[in-house]
């Protein structure tokens, strides 16, 4: 016998039931309304990943100089190891695409000193000029004698050689650029760095039997 309630006279089972049917209908309603939604989030899915894997991309552009005698010219085959092997064109050019961080590399051209560099990409492209010297024709026993330091350096420069006498000290910046320092000769030479930013030079030591080139670095 089905028990009631004593006002309302209403069964429990038929209370039951009833809150069975809005519980059905409550679930039919849910999946059908998530069948709707899934091709939508699908494809919020996909173009997410599109997007993180198509980060955009900057052009950077190598331009690979020698200097000699005041005079520059672009030179070629010259190779530029980032990840990937590049190599410089007719123009000294080559040209790497990159998103955006921090990058290190190795140039190397045969009959030239090896360069290591670095840069950073900021949702800009950019031009990494990268300047050869002659190599040296300073005898190999008396390139050994001409001591730097400290190198990196923060403020002074300090060149000694016991055995050759420095006739001249050019100092010049990635880009080729002749920095202005004081003039002076001697067996040991203190130069003052501090009027210069930050970053890589390339230090020409002009002794009596020669010339010899070396990278520097300011910070």
């Amino acid at each position: 016998m089905s028990q009631t309630y004593e006002k309302s006279g209403v069964s429990l089972e038929a209370g039951y039931e009833s809150v069975r049917r809005i519980k059905k209908h409550i679930d039919l309603s849910s999946i059908s309304f998530v069948k709707k939604l899934l091709p939508i989030l699908s494809l919020i899915i996909v173009f997410a990943s599109v997007a993180n894997a198509q980060q955009t991309q900057y052009q950077v552009t190598f331009e690979v100089i020698v200097q000699e005698a005041g005079i520059s010219y672009p030179i070629s085959n010259a190779i530029i190891i980032i990840g990937d092997t590049l190599i410089t064109d007719e123009f000294g050019k080559a040209y790497f695409l990159a998103e955006n961080g921090y990058y290190e590399y190795t140039l190397s051209k045969e009959e030239y000193p090896e360069i290591t560099g670095s840069f950073v990409v900021n949702d800009d492209s950019l031009i990494v000029v990268i300047v050869l010297f002659k190599p040296d024709n300073i005898n190999e026993n008396r390139f050994f004698t001409i001591d730097l330091f400290p190198n990196p350096t923060s403020s002074e420069l300090h060149i000694t050689n016991y055995e050759l006498q420095i006739m001249e000290v050019e100092i010049f910046n990635m880009y080729g650029r002749k920095c202005n320092i004081p003039h002076i000769i001697g067996n040991e030479i203190n130069i003052s760095l501090a009027h210069l930013q930050a970053g890589i030079y390339f230090i020409r030591i002009i002794t009596e039997h020669g010339i010899t080139t070396k990278k520097i670095i300011k910070y």
